[in-house]
């Protein structure tokens, strides 16, 4: 995941406007990120660093990557920034609650 510490600006703020898979495929090919790991990195922090909820501990990167894409791609979590202008509670209200890994 070093690789995505140089770039992730860039990279975070492109991912942040994909709304198909194709896009986001797209840009990691542009930023030459091809480690499932750091994929799911990018998507998670482009997404506000959600928390995630699932079954299963899956320690494949592709499953993990598979997944995270997923919920990307339903879009839900661009309503974490207005929750956050809002005032309301965000991901440090829940402290004890294990992130997914």
């Amino acid at each position: 995941m070093r690789e995505l510490k140089t770039k992730h600006r860039e990279l975070i703020k492109a991912l942040r406007v994909c709304k198909a898979r194709f896009a986001v495929e797209d840009m990691f090919v542009r930023f030459g990120i091809k480690s499932p790991a750091t994929k799911y990195a990018a998507l998670h922090m482009a997404m506000y660093n959600p928390i995630v909820f699932y079954e299963g501990k899956s320690e494949n990167p592709e499953v993990k990557y598979e997944l995270q894409l997923q919920i990307f791609l339903t879009g839900t979590w661009r309503l974490n920034k207005v929750y956050d202008k809002m005032g309301l509670p965000g991901a440090e209200s829940l402290k004890g609650i294990q992130w997914l890994r």
